[in-house]
Formats: C-alpha cells, structure tokens, sequence
C-alpha cells in the first residue's frame, strides 16, 4: 500500500482548479500511465492508485487541463512524479537541494553538468506548481520555495566552476570541500531573489562582486579579466536553452553604471560608486540585496559598508525628491491605461504588483534608516509592520496584502502555463477563461470582477501615497512628468528632440561628477524650466 504524503496533506480537492481542456487532460493521462509502465511495477503500480485516489486525479487533471509546461514535466519523468507524491514536496525540494550539493562536487564536464542543472530545475518546477495547485502552500512558501532554489542553484554552479578552474591550477581553494569559502567572489541576490520572493518563471537579478586583493587566483590574466571570464561561464550555464531548456535568466543590469562597466566589479569600486554616485532608485533596489552564493561573509561586509547610503537617518531635500519621482514614475510610466482584466499588466499596470512593492519600499526609504524594523525586504512583512505602527489603516493593510496575494498568485498561474516570463492578462475571451479556470473560478465573470476590485484597492492606496507631498516639497505627480520624451522636448523648444533627450539622459545618468548626489543642486537644474533655458541658450 502506498503513502501518499502530499495527497495525505490536501484539505478540499474539490477546490482545485478545474481542467480547461478536458480532453487533454484525458489523453495526457492515459500518457502518463503509459509512460509509467517503462519505469517499472513500482512506479505504475504508485500512479494507478494516485488516479484512483480522487486528491490524486483532481490534481493531476488541474495540471493536464491547464499547462502544457507543467504536463510536459509529468510525463517526463513518471518516477520523480511519483515518488513527489509519496514523499511530500518539502522532503522532495530537500531531497533536490541534496542533489546539487552533491553535484557541485561531482567534478562533470560543463555541458553535463548544464544538463543536470536543466533536469533538477524542471523536477523543482512541478514540484513546487503542485503544491501551489493543491493548496499545500500559501504564497509565502511558494515564493520561499522558488527563491531557495535560485539560491542553490546559485551556489551549486559557483562551486563547480572553482573546482573546475582550479584543477589546471588557475585558482586555488581555500577549502576544495567548501569551494567558495574566502574565494573572493560574491553573488549578491537583488529584487525578488534578494527579498525571498521569486516568481515562478522570473529572471533572477544579480551583481557581481570580487576582492581585487584575493590571493586565491593564479592565473596568468588579469584578475577582473578572469572574473568577467568567470562569470559569463556561470550566466551561460544557467540561462542557455538547450534540449533541456533553460535553468534561469539571469540579468546583470542592476549593477553600477551597467552601460558603461563589466559584468563583474571590485568591491572597491562598487562601495565607491554607491557612497559618491548612487541614485534614488538603487537605495531602493538595494533595501532586498542579500547575498547568495560564493564568498558570503565578502558580501556581508560589502552591504554593511554601504549600509549609510542604502538606510539614510536624514533625508535632505534632494533625496525626498529621490523618493517622489520614483513614486510618481511607476505610475506615469505604465498607469495611464486604466484598469481593465483582458490585457492587463497586473505586475506593472496601474494598482499592480509595483505599485504594491513600491508603496512598501517608499515607507522604508524614508524612515528605514530610523527604525530597524522597517528593513524587513518582504512586502507582506512590511504592510504589517506599518499596519503596526500606526501609518496604515487595518483595512488599508487588508486590502493591500489580499490584493498582492491574489495578484501574486496569478501572476504564478499565468506563469505556468507555458513558463513564459509574463505578467500580462490575456485579451481573448478563451484565453481570459483559461487562465480563470486554473485561479479555480468557473468563468470569467466572477474572475473579472476578483481582478479589476484588488487592482482598484491596490491603486486608491497608492494614489494616497502619490498625494503625500508636503508643502515646499517637489510633488510626485510633478517628478513623474517625462520631460525628456520627444513630444516634451518639441514644446520646449528643442529642434533636435531626439539628441537633446540623448544628452539629458545622460546628464540624469550621474556619470558626471557636477550631477551627483554630493551636488544635487546640479541635478535641481534638470527641471522644465532650465531645459526651456536650455533651449533658447
């Protein structure tokens, strides 16, 4: 007799989604007990009496019903499905996490090794869908789940390039049981990553960071060179599609000055660029900066030396400024279109999940560098804590955390599908139904309905925040005008729109000691007015 642990954890099967495609479900299920069969008596026997199990058919016929990804993954491999089922996801994701431990030192060729990540990530994916799908976890250790994943990921393939490197003697370990112990390479984990709350088929943003003093490299290139070498190694093996597919896309691009530096930067530097040159937006993005894989303690020390330029204890003019123009951008760029279901951007759309994180992280910027408890990355836990100290409304707070839950989760559902990186709704009414059908409602009028009120709760809070502007302060509506757009500069009076909004945004870069932070008064000119001076100068 089998135990079937993540059945055995299921409270009401009748409220998982319902198959979209009925049919499909039906042929893929009869492919699934085909499948099973070449895996021998003991996996088949275990699969049969899952379909026989109604927690078990009701699942499977919500994933067969409603993603293709996620069936492909099924009946892929028939034994790591059922051997999911018996065991439970969270001994299968420990059971994972063991795997690339273990793979990190097994020493493969690099195309191999690419491979096995491909395989493991694919078994993380459907374990962590179904238990999604079947109610077993909540938000929080769905995000928890993905992002523990990302980060081992992250260690495995660190680990195994410093093995491989070292072998012909270009780097030397510290510790070959503990590769990146005092390696002088770190991984910091920004965004999502950084916060624990990766979605299901996101990118994972990184900086890059190395010692330029480590002694542990012996290479006859420069050290940076060898960096920059070392980490297009590990970016492809994670973000290449091959036959197997893709493990994660990665993006560098929150690093300094990304246009203009390598991929990998000395910490030097990158403490240099932050304390004489960082802008408003990278406090921001640096409040979810943890690191993840590599020389760990490397990057510990890193953050805490930056720590006065990410939690300011007293915000001067320019840097309130900083925080009304972010404000007022989320909305200027993607809010005018309104709130509609069919064809909604539900992450960057107005009342979306941006605006949701954004309203969090203002709060923190402003007073994160007072109070501790604000420094908490996770958008839940700081709804809370405000909720808490009196700034937000209970039924503000309850709205704001049902309105990012459900959206999260959607955005999940719309995610698993086809693993596609999107947040956008769809506009047809067959695919408005699908996608209504696996968040679990029976037609896309209720479903509807649910989508327009949480993005409407979600917008009139932060509308509040648009309008908090003291008198004397620049207002966010007003920071968030574009004025470097090609019709702005026509009015203004520019005759070559597009080469003069070139050259303000590379003046709004920082690049040029004159307008940064140290001299916000240069920044203060790249106001309508000046850029109309400007203009007839």
């Amino acid at each position: 007799m089998h135990v079937f642990s993540l059945l055995d954890a299921i409270t009401d099967s009748h409220h998982m989604p319902q198959p979209f495609d009925r049919d499909q479900a039906a042929a893929r299920t009869a492919d699934l007990l085909a499948a099973a069969k070449d895996f021998g008596g003991d996996v088949h026997h275990a699969i049969a009496a899952m379909l026989a199990d109604e927690r078990g058919r009701n699942l499977l016929q919500a994933v067969f019903g409603n993603s293709p990804f996620l069936s492909r993954l099924a009946l892929r491999s028939p034994d790591f499905l059922s051997g999911l089922i018996q065991a439970g996801p969270s001994r299968t994701m420990a059971a994972i996490s063991e795997a690339l431990q273990k793979l990190a030192q097994a020493g493969l060729p690099l195309p191999d090794l690419a491979r096995q990540l491909r395989i493991l990530r694919g078994q993380a994916a459907l374990c962590i869908a179904m238990a999604d799908i079947s109610g077993i976890w909540d938000l929080s250790a769905v995000t928890g789940a993905l992002s523990e994943f990302a980060r081992n990921i992250l260690r495995c393939t660190v680990d195994a390039l410093l093995l491989s490197y070292a072998q012909p003697g270009e780097f030397m370990l510290a510790d070959p049981a503990h590769p990146s112990q005092h390696c002088g390479y770190v991984i910091i984990a920004m965004g999502k990553l950084g916060a624990c709350e990766l979605n299901y088929s996101s990118d994972i943003d990184l900086i890059v960071l190395f010692d330029p003093e480590s002694p542990r490299y012996s290479g006859r290139r420069e050290l940076p060179d060898f960096q920059v070498r070392f980490t297009k190694a590990l970016v492809g093996l994670l973000q290449d599609f091959t036959g197997d597919g893709y493990v994660f896309r990665v993006d560098l691009r929150l690093r300094p000055d990304p246009g203009a530096t390598p991929i990998a930067l000395s910490v030097e530097f990158a403490e240099t660029y932050y304390e004489s040159a960082g802008k408003g937006w990278e406090r921001a993005a640096m409040i979810k900066a943890r690191p993840v894989a590599g020389d760990i303690e490397l990057g510990r020390i890193f953050l805490e030396r930056i720590s006065p330029f990410i939690w300011r204890r007293n915000l001067d003019f320019a840097a309130i400024r900083d925080v009304y123009e972010m404000v007022g951008l989320i909305r200027s760029h993607h809010g005018h279109a309104g709130i509609t279901a069919p064809g909604h951007n539900i992450k960057l759309g107005m009342g979306g999940i941006r605006e949701i994180e954004f309203f969090a992280q203002t709060h923190q910027l402003i007073a994160g560098g007072r109070d501790r408890k604000l420094r908490d990355p996770t958008t839940l836990g700081i709804i809370a804590l405000l909720q808490e100290n009196g700034q937000l409304e209970p039924d503000a707070a309850g709205q704001l955390c049902e309105a990012y839950i459900f959206l999260r989760t959607l955005e999940h559902r719309l995610q698993m599908i086809d693993d596609e990186q999107t947040q956008t709704l769809p506009k047809s009414p067959e695919g408005l139904k699908h996608l209504a059908m696996f968040m679990g409602y029976d037609g896309t009028e209720a479903f509807g309905d649910a989508v327009r009120q949480h993005l409407e709760n979600a917008a009139a809070q932060f509308q509040k925040l648009i309008g908090q502007g003291k008198e004397g302060e620049p207002g966010p509506n007003e920071a968030a005008q574009d004025f470097t757009s090609r019709a702005s500069l026509q009015h203004l009076g520019f005759t070559e729109p597009d080469r003069a909004g070139t050259i303000i945004e590379t003046w709004k870069s920082f690049r040029y000691r004159a307008l940064r932070r140290s001299a916000s008064s240069g920044r203060a000119l790249l106001t309508p007015y000046n850029l109309c001076e400007l203009s007839h100068g």
